[in-house]
């Protein structure tokens, strides 16, 4: 494990291939990896926003939209 980030998990590995060979085998690591990763339950972070909207004085169904329009510009 290189580093963990905010929205990102580095892992460096070396691996030894036969000349061509090397996209394919790097495609087969990273398949195996996430595989296992999924397997023992460990979650890739992402980016991600929450937005919580709250209306004073009651259901307005306008401004909750007006609002929820607003955030996601």
């Amino acid at each position: 494990m290189e580093s963990l980030g905010d929205s990102s998990v580095v892992v460096r590995t070396l691996i030894r291939t036969q000349p061509g060979s090397q996209w394919t085998v790097a495609r087969e690591f990273r398949r195996r990896i996430k595989n296992r990763f999924d397997r023992d339950g460990v979650e890739i972070p992402f980016p991600q926003r929450k937005v919580h909207v709250r209306v004073e004085g009651g259901p307005a169904s306008d401004a909750v939209t007006a609002a929820a329009g607003a955030a996601g510009a």
